[in-house]
């Protein structure tokens, strides 16, 4: 199976018929009166199995990429990469107040805020006009990173409140449309609440 890059065009996974398995778990087809593969919804791409992490690896989703993949149009992003990061790379995470933090390296303290809100602005209308309804983004990642994401302090210490930064930007250019992470989707009535979002989302457009 072959993999769209995080920067480029888009990435169809692969389709099953009837049960999709997950790890230990097995999940129904779904039944909803959508245009199959025509439905765009961008997908952190460590998640589909690219190596964009900063340690070099992936976090490969399989129920992500075949139970999804057979609805949707999974355009592949990684905010960290496409800004010009390289794989590997020093860690990044948020430092100071929840509500604006900053985006600081790990061991060496460059703060990277701004220009990472500059381009994520822009990245988030070029997101826009390929026509996003929805996301599943990386849990924890100090970019991707839905909710819970860990916030530290001057003296090293963290809590667990923070909202990625790529995220934050997203939130203010899609209000509306549905975001989840690849922790959540696992859950069956998350996963249909999902579902049932995007296709809300796309009725509210049409309005």
């Amino acid at each position: 199976m072959n993999i769209t890059p995080a920067n480029t065009d888009v990435f169809i996974a692969t389709q099953y018929k009837g049960i999709y398995m997950s790890k230990s778990k097995s999940w129904p087809a779904i039944n909803i009166d959508l245009p199959k593969g025509k439905i765009k919804v961008a997908v952190s791409a460590c998640l589909l199995g690219e190596k964009t992490r900063y340690d070099g690896e992936h976090k490969s989703d399989q129920f992500i990429k075949d139970a999804l993949g057979e609805v949707f149009n999974l355009v592949s992003i990684c905010p960290e990469v496409e800004f010009g990061f390289g794989v590997p790379r020093e860690p990044l995470q948020l430092v100071g107040d929840p509500q604006s933090p900053r985006l600081i390296t790990r061991e060496s303290k460059k703060d990277y805020t701004e220009i990472m809100v500059r381009w994520a602005k822009n990245r988030a209308l070029a997101l826009k006009q390929e026509g996003i309804k929805g996301f599943i983004l990386k849990s924890n990642s100090p970019t991707c990173g839905i909710r819970q994401v860990k916030i530290y302090d001057q003296n090293g210490n963290a809590v667990k409140k923070g909202v990625g930064l790529f995220v934050l930007v997203l939130k203010k250019y899609f209000p509306f449309a549905p975001m989840e992470n690849e922790k959540r989707i696992h859950n069956d009535k998350i996963y249909q609440e999902f579902i049932k979002e995007i296709t809300n989302y796309l009725t509210s457009e049409k309005r």
